[in-house]
């Protein structure tokens, strides 16, 4: 029999806190909820972090 090999404890760590945040529902589906209260559609996290490049690094 081989020997079981483990995963380091930070990688196990994530996979949990993966795991924990899908049973939660943090993946569950999107709503519209932002568009109707702000009028504005929702910005994702890539468009964030490009807009605001400059003042993120100090430029």
């Amino acid at each position: 029999m081989k020997p079981r090999r483990r995963l380091p404890g930070r990688t196990a760590e994530a996979l949990a806190a993966n795991g924990a945040a899908r049973r939660d529902g943090w993946y569950g589906p999107t709503s519209h909820a932002v568009e109707r209260l702000t009028g504005r559609r929702p910005t994702s996290l890539g468009e964030f972090l490009t807009c605001h490049r400059a003042a993120l690094l100090g430029d």
